[in-house]
């Protein structure tokens, strides 16, 4: 399947077919994203359509695209392990959140509250990964808060168990209960 989007992705881009390029691009970086550990095809396929759709001044979606690609370097990050890579692996993780913010402001700009708390969680776990705890808490708070205002349960139950976790795992039990009430 990825062999398939491959190569329509590039015969979209000999054809001059901007549109249907940047979106074959971004299906292949989500589908090597969700099969997970080329986490580097997958944020260039992803940089890919956000730059076509950037291009396209399809804004909203060059955000989608950012947010997609911002998400495999939280996942590249986390396969760097040890103190020899600390820094690289803060680096990874401050260029994701960076580009989780900007995708955030374009979506808070266009009113696309379900992408937004998308974005925010997504900082959220980034943060989370850099031992932001204040950030990450920050993060998923907004991420709920945004999705409980659009009655989206799925956001919301996804942005309250990653802060229980988060509480759970600074030792603060109370308050990790609470976030399941």
């Amino acid at each position: 399947t990825t062999q398939l989007l491959t190569d329509a992705a590039r015969l979209y881009d000999r054809a001059n077919e901007r549109r249907w390029s940047a979106i074959a691009h971004y299906t292949l970086g989500r589908m090597l994203y969700i099969r997970g550990k080329n986490w580097l095809a997958a944020e260039q396929a992803a940089e890919t359509a956000a730059n076509a759709f950037h291009k396209l001044g399809d804004f909203v979606n060059a955000a989608r695209a950012q947010v997609l690609a911002a998400s495999t370097l939280i996942e590249r990050a986390g396969e760097l392990s040890g103190v020899e890579n600390r820094v690289e692996r803060l680096a990874i993780l401050k260029g994701a959140d960076d580009r989780l913010q900007r995708s955030a402001a374009q979506f808070r700009k266009d009113k696309k509250l379900v992408d937004l708390a998308d974005a925010l969680t997504f900082a959220g776990v980034g943060r989370w990964s850099a031992r932001n705890v204040v950030g990450a808490r920050e993060a998923f708070s907004e991420a709920a808060d945004l999705s409980r205002a659009s009655n989206d349960s799925f956001f919301e139950s996804r942005a309250r168990g990653n802060l229980a976790w988060l509480e759970y795992e600074n030792s603060n039990v109370q308050s990790a209960a609470t976030e399941y009430r």
